[in-house]
């Protein structure tokens, strides 16, 4: 059951993780975790870069998590991901891009949109704006339309996309931003646009 479950939270994962996040999210002790990867990686269902607990596991290939994946009930991998959220969140330098991911895929949109807010500001100062305005669009699909933050959050995915060079999307953000803003705020973003 222990090695099962390692693999399911890794193909849930979809990307690759440090051990010590799996072995988190599986309730399991490094110790107990190393011995149950080894026993996945000799029957080649995951691959790692090493043995220790920051060192990265994955699938062994897509086939595998793919297979994985379909045995899994939307509930159990609601569940999984919410306990890898969890486990990204006690991690000492969480990734604020994959928990936007987890908390998405858990049900809890609120939470994701936290997440995905501060990967944006990361992608910001990092200035990897292509990055950030992914994560500004994510940050919106997940803040529901009636939410004060919308326009803020068109905002800042107007100047992420303006910084990237991508002028006539930043319009269109800049634009509907303006929708209903009041009229001074309105005729700065218009003139952005």
């Amino acid at each position: 059951k222990p090695a099962r479950e390692s693999l399911e939270l890794v193909a849930v994962a979809g990307r690759p993780l440090a051990q010590q996040t799996v072995a988190h999210a599986a309730g399991m002790e490094m110790g107990a975790f190393a011995r149950v990867a080894a026993q996945l990686r000799v029957a080649h269902l995951v691959q790692t870069s090493g043995a220790r607990a920051t060192d990265r596991i994955e699938p062994y290939h897509e086939r595998v998590r793919g297979a994985v994946v379909a045995c899994l009930s939307a509930p159990q991998r609601a569940a999984y991901h919410k306990r890898l959220a969890l486990a990204l969140e006690a991690s000492r330098w969480p990734d604020g891009e994959a928990l936007s991911l987890h908390w998405a895929r858990a049900g809890n949109r609120s939470r994701a949109a936290k997440y995905a807010v501060a990967a944006a500001h990361q992608a910001t100062e990092a200035l990897a704006f292509d990055r950030a305005a992914a994560c500004w669009e994510r940050a919106l699909e997940l803040t529901p339309d009636a939410d004060p933050k919308q326009r803020a959050l068109r905002v800042r995915l107007g100047e992420a996309l303006a910084n990237a060079g991508r002028g006539a999307l930043a319009a269109k953000a800049y634009s509907l931003a303006a929708d209903g803003a009041p009229p001074a705020e309105a005729l700065d973003l218009r003139r952005r646009a």
